[in-house]
């Protein structure tokens, strides 16, 4: 797997649990979009709209962990702002 980080503030990912720099805890974003859906955008939208909530509801701290043979799944956590730690 590898992990995709989103974050306003310092943090570090490690093979273990994220080690949080900041008093909110890190939130794992998961989505699966069932296939007569996929590539139509969805994924993004979701994505997207559950950043925004998270970030002013529960934490700023998120990260996704996606199969590295699931290239679709990386461009969307990519284009979302999510970037590859591991």
């Amino acid at each position: 797997q590898t992990v995709y980080h989103l974050s306003e503030t310092a943090c570090s990912v490690s093979e273990s649990p994220i080690e949080n720099f900041s008093d909110l805890p890190p939130v794992e974003l998961g989505y699966h979009i069932f296939r007569p859906f996929r590539r139509q955008g969805y994924a993004l939208e979701a994505c997207k709209a559950v950043i925004g909530y998270c970030r002013e509801e529960i934490s700023p701290n998120l990260f996704l962990r996606i199969n590295k043979k699931n290239l679709p799944s990386q461009k969307t956590a990519e284009k979302s702002g999510f970037k590859p730690v591991f």
